[in-house]
């Protein structure tokens, strides 16, 4: 503690021969600059507005920048590379009004650059004070090395336009938080078309196979399946044709099991028996996938079918195509290429 009062008495007697020394010689009267820096959708940095102004007579420029969060840092930049990048350097600040003694802050500087010096601060550092109520800001280097700044008029209107430029900086986040929040459920709702039919509009399906280049020449509208409730759209091509299920999905219910399900009743289908192929479920974003295929012989005729399963939420689409089996890989690709189109609609 005395060493504490010691320095801070040091640091009174070389003020007071500062001001006695320097005080004919007038600063140069470079005015406060005010600047605002928003960064858009990086929301990894936090806008911030900054109170600039140089002092060539000392080959320094001060900054005082305050965030949206009310954290406050000064900054020193130096006209010369003084400073080591990454190393610490103690300084004191003494902040100083008329009539009154200093306060003196102690805090210790993190060179950004070798030529910038960045300063934590708060105002509770000065017990609460406004910082307009301060003239003058002496910086005390290690070296007891002393720069005295006079702030002058333009301090007080920069730290009340600073106020403004954060409200403002405030309004503009709110309105850009607003926008992705709108751009978000615009590409949500652009995820659910698909799973969205109304009456005999098969559009949804017909730009999902479109987005996937499936080669169709004929799509028909949706049809209610009395027997099942679901409701089906039907499309076909020179080689392969293709049907679209909507299957009710409940909370209760499993989706792999469901899929296994609707691959056992295809198979019965297939009177002189069927193999199938089952590829492990895949998450993309909300949504679930199985890709699955069955090799069908039925009647002295071999097909092969490839299916997608894509569920999300209450719904469950089953995407299936169907193709002799010597034009496997077609109907294979065709469904691969459904795939995609989703994986990018979930991405």
């Amino acid at each position: 503690m005395l060493r504490v009062k010691l320095k801070q008495l040091f640091i009174l007697i070389g003020l007071a021969l500062c001001f006695s020394l320097f005080s004919p010689v007038k600063q140069a009267k470079a005015q406060w600059v005010l600047d605002s820096y928003n960064f858009g959708n990086n929301t990894d940095k936090v806008p911030y507005c900054s109170l600039s102004k140089q002092y060539k007579e000392f080959g320094l420029t001060l900054f005082y920048l305050k965030d949206l969060k009310d954290r406050e840092k000064f900054l020193i930049g130096f006209r010369l590379d003084m400073l080591k990048q990454g190393q610490s350097y103690p300084i004191t600040l003494s902040f100083e009004k008329r009539g009154a003694a200093p306060t003196f802050v102690e805090v210790e500087g993190q060179a950004l650059q070798n030529d910038l010096l960045s300063l934590d601060f708060s105002s509770d550092m000065i017990g609460g004070q406004a910082l307009d109520s301060f003239s003058r800001l002496t910086i005390i280097g290690m070296d007891e090395s002393m720069s005295s700044l006079k702030l002058g008029d333009s301090w007080v209107t920069g730290l009340n336009d600073m106020n403004i430029c954060i409200e403002q900086l405030a309004d503009q986040t709110a309105e850009l938080i607003a926008q992705q929040e709108k751009e978000r459920e615009q590409a949500e709702a652009k995820k659910n078309t698909v799973f969205v039919k109304k009456d005999d509009n098969p559009n949804a399906i017909k730009d999902i196979l479109n987005l996937a280049k499936v080669p169709f020449t004929d799509l028909a509208p949706v049809q209610l399946e009395a027997a099942t409730n679901e409701e089906i759209v039907s499309w076909s091509g020179r080689d392969v044709v293709g049907i679209v299920r909507d299957i009710p999905f409940k909370p209760t219910d499993n989706f792999e099991a469901k899929a296994e399900t609707f691959i056992y009743e295809v198979g019965q289908l297939c009177g002189e028996g069927y193999v199938n192929d089952v590829h492990p479920t895949e998450t993309i974003g909300t949504m679930q996938t199985i890709r699955a295929e069955i090799a069908c012989s039925d009647q002295g005729r071999d097909s092969v079918s490839a299916i997608l399963f894509v569920k999300r939420s209450g719904d469950m689409l089953v995407f299936m195509q169907e193709g002799l089996a010597d034009n496997a890989p077609d109907t294979i690709k065709i469904r691969n290429d459904i795939f995609q189109v989703f994986r990018k609609i979930g991405s």
